[in-house]
């Protein structure tokens, strides 16, 4: 059934066609990684959310007002859900680790998320851990919009080798030229609340000042406390875009 398959939904930075109120666009379709993934251009939360439950989309009214500020900036809006074979239906689905990537003129992470506190109520929790991994050409701070304050904090901070790298780079399958020649990598916690946060996050330059856990937090790979396999698997890479302004989409 359509409405037990996994799906999400996530935001890449763009700026779509222009076209008359209330209007949804697909700008691509395609299975990757065991999902199947279709790139939208809307300009209404509620035709996005109509045109996605026509098609076999699970949503409901937090995800459709989640999706409201980022329409407004002019993003596409992926959704996925897994590619289960019809013909098939007892084999096993399997999916992978789905990377998006979109160029910007200011790094950020997508924090703000659909209102889940009514869910992490009934499972008794409050909050999680968010583990982030930004990389650049030197350290950066996160911090969120209009002047709100995050709950991260940053908790490594270094150059990494050129080995490491490489080896990170593998394992995240990307090219050897990705991101500035030399890498400098800083880890944020973050307690992240269940609920609606201001702003999504973004990051600002902070120095070239190192910075290292407590000795009782090292991990296992690195005197220093920087595990590389953590970082593949756990965390979540962000690697400094190109600085080029965003240009119309013109048909």
């Amino acid at each position: 059934m359509v409405s037990r398959r996994s799906f999400s939904i996530g935001c890449s930075a763009a700026i779509p066609v222009s076209k008359s109120a209330n209007w949804v666009h697909m700008v691509e379709e395609k299975t990757v990684a065991g999902f199947h993934a279709v790139v939208l251009a809307s300009d209404s939360g509620t035709e996005l959310s109509a045109w996605l439950q026509a098609r076999g989309y699970h949503l409901s009214p937090e995800v459709t007002t989640w999706a409201e500020p980022y329409l407004d900036q002019r993003w596409y809006i992926t959704a996925m859900k897994v590619a289960a074979d019809k013909n098939t239906p007892d084999k096993p689905i399997l999916a992978d680790a789905l990377r998006i990537s979109s160029k910007t003129n200011r790094p950020l992470f997508p924090y703000r998320e659909p209102d889940s506190r009514k869910d992490a109520r009934k499972l008794n929790v409050e909050d999680r851990l968010l583990r982030i991994y930004f990389i650049g050409e030197t350290r950066y701070a996160g911090t969120l919009g209009a002047g709100h304050a995050w709950s991260g904090k940053p908790v490594w901070s270094g150059p990494l080798q050129a080995d490491q790298k490489s080896a990170l780079l593998q394992k995240l399958r990307l090219p050897s030229s990705t991101g500035p020649q030399n890498w400098w990598l800083t880890e944020f916690e973050d307690d992240w609340k269940y609920g609606t946060a201001p702003s999504d996050l973004y990051f600002t330059p902070a120095g070239r000042e190192p910075l290292r856990r407590p000795v009782e937090y090292a991990r296992h790979g690195d005197a220093n406390g920087f595990d590389l396999s953590l970082c593949a698997t756990v965390g979540i890479a962000v690697l400094m875009p190109l600085r080029r302004k965003r240009t119309r989409s013109h048909s």
